[in-house]
C-alpha cells in the first residue's frame, strides 16, 4: 500500500551445504542500479511506484568467496489516490447571479500529506490546485439547486480520486410578486387606494411575510397578518394615471435574498379630478380585484314622446295639445260642421281664448290642417 514502510534484508548461504554465510560486504541493486550497501533497510513511497531489488556483488568472511547467484525481490506501493478531505462553501443560497466560492483541499491518500500542483476538474471545468487548494467561484442567472461533482484529477500523473465530503450544492433564488391588486382603479384625487400584494421565493414558493421587506415602486408596503397579505394606502393629489411594474427593493430575511421581480405583472391606477376616470391592471401571476365607482345619475329629465295617431284619426276626431299637463281637444275641421259639432268647437274656443300661452299662429294653422298636426 502507498506510503506503507518495507523492510528490506539481505542474507547469504553457502551453496555447497546451505550453511549461512557471513558476509565482509554486500551491494544491492535497485532497477539495475546500485542502491545501497547495507543488509538491512526501509523503503517508503507516496505514490504509487514498483521496485525491483538484487544482488550486486558480496564476499564472505570465512573464505573470501565472492562468485553468487542473487533472487530478485520486487516491491510495489500501489492503492494511491488524491483524496478531497475539506470542501467549503461560503453559502449555500444565494441570490441569483451572485457569485459562490468553492474550495476543495487535496491530499495523497497514503500518508495524507498535501498534494503540491495539479489540476481538479469539477463539472467538466477545471480548476488549478496550489499548496492542497483548488479555489474558485460560481454563479448561475436562473433559479434552482447546481450540484458540484469532481470529474477528473491530475497531480503529477496521479488521476485516481477520493471525497470524503458530499458535493457541495448552492441554490440560486430570488423573489417573485405573485399578486398584485387593489380595492379601486379609478378614484378622484385625494382619495387614497389600497394596494395589495404578494410574494414569495421562486426556488421553493416560500412566503414573505412578518420579517421580510418589500418595495412596489419605492413604496414601503407593510405586512398584514390577519389578512396574509402586504398593504399600502396611496393617494395623488394631482390626477394622472399611476403604474405599478416594478418590485425596487426585497429583502428576504431567512435566507438573506435581496433580489426580486414583479413577475409580468402590469398594473394602473387612475387619479382623475371630475369626470370619470379609468384604470387597470395585468400581467404575471397578479389578479386585479378592484371596485368600481357607481355610475352617476344623468339630472337630464327624461322626456317620452309618446307614437301619434295617424292623419286619418284627427281628420275624424281633431286634435290634441298637451300643456304643461293639460289636454286639449281640437275638433276641428276642414268642412263646416253640424251644428251640434259646431256647438262644441265653439264651446272649446272660448276656453282657448282664455289660455294666453297658446301662439295665435298655431291656432290659425290647426284649424287650417288639424290632421296635419303633431
Amino acid at each position: 500500500m502507498v506510503s506503507d514502510p518495507v523492510n528490506i534484508t539481505v542474507t547469504a548461504v553457502y551453496d555447497y551445504d546451505g550453511a549461512p554465510a557471513p558476509l565482509s560486504y554486500v551491494n544491492t541493486k535497485r532497477d539495475a542500479v546500485h542502491y545501497t550497501s547495507s543488509t538491512t533497510f526501509f523503503e517508503s513511497y507516496d505514490g504509487e511506484v514498483q521496485y525491483d531489488y538484487t544482488g550486486e556483488n558480496v564476499s564472505d568472511t570465512n573464505y573470501g568467496i565472492t562468485a553468487f547467484s542473487s533472487n530478485t525481490a520486487t516491491v510495489s506501493w500501489g492503492g494511491l489516490f488524491i483524496e478531497s478531505y475539506n470542501l467549503l462553501v461560503d453559502d449555500t443560497r444565494l441570490n441569483l447571479e451572485a457569485p459562490a466560492y468553492l474550495r476543495y483541499n487535496l491530499r495523497f491518500s497514503g500518508n495524507q500529506s498535501e498534494v503540491g500542483t495539479g489540476t481538479l476538474w469539477v463539472n467538466g471545468y477545471s480548476h488549478t490546485i496550489d499548496s492542497g487548494w483548488a479555489n474558485f467561484t460560481v454563479t448561475q442567472s436562473e433559479t434552482g439547486l447546481k450540484n458540484y461533482n469532481v470529474t477528473a484529477v491530475d497531480v503529477s500523473g496521479e488521476t485516481d480520486y477520493g471525497q470524503i465530503p458530499l458535493d457541495p450544492e448552492v441554490i440560486w433564488d430570488r423573489v417573485i410578486v405573485t399578486s398584485f391588486s387593489a380595492d379601486a382603479v379609478s378614484v378622484p384625487i385625494d382619495v387614497a387606494v389600497e394596494l395589495r400584494a404578494l410574494a414569495e421565493l421562486e426556488y421553493d414558493g416560500h412566503d414573505l411575510g412578518t420579517d421580510d421587506v418589500l418595495f412596489i415602486e419605492s413604496l414601503p408596503f407593510t405586512w398584514d397578518p390577519s389578512d396574509n397579505r402586504w398593504e399600502y394606502l396611496l393617494s395623488y393629489a394631482t390626477p394622472g394615471v399611476r403604474l405599478f411594474d416594478s418590485l425596487t427593493g426585497v429583502s428576504e430575511d431567512t435566507y438573506n435574498i435581496t433580489v426580486g421581480t414583479m413577475n409580468g405583472i402590469a398594473f394602473t391606477i387612475e387619479w382623475y379630478e371630475g369626470g370619470i376616470g379609468g384604470g387597470s391592471g395585468s400581467g404575471g401571476g397578479g389578479a386585479a380585484q378592484i371596485e368600481e365607482p357607481p355610475t352617476p345619475i344623468d339630472p337630464t329629465p327624461l322626456i317620452v314622446t309618446p307614437p301619434l295617431p295617424p292623419a286619418s284619426f284627427w281628420r275624424d276626431n281633431g286634435a290634441k295639445l298637451i300643456i304643461g299637463g293639460v289636454v286639449f281637444m281640437f275638433i276641428l275641421s276642414a268642412t263646416r260642421p253640424p251644428s251640434a259639432t259646431r256647438r262644441r268647437r265653439d264651446a272649446f274656443s272660448g276656453i282657448y281664448k282664455d289660455i294666453e300661452k297658446i301662439p295665435k299662429d298655431l291656432l290659425k294653422e290647426l284649424k287650417k290642417n288639424p290632421w296635419e298636426g303633431s
